[in-house]
């Protein structure tokens, strides 16, 4: 699927494959495990 799908995305996204299997975790912990490997930026927490 990834050779069909992967033409036609913008030519600045950039994809990262990942050894972990995620599809059983949360959104959130989704969230935090990729950005604790610098794939998506953290939090900013507005105080």
């Amino acid at each position: 699927m990834r050779e069909s799908v992967t033409p036609l995305l913008p030519n600045n996204l950039n994809i990262q494959i990942i050894a972990k299997d995620l599809c059983k975790l949360k959104a959130l912990e989704i969230y935090e495990y990729l950005a604790a490997k610098n794939i998506l930026p953290a939090h900013k927490f507005v105080s």
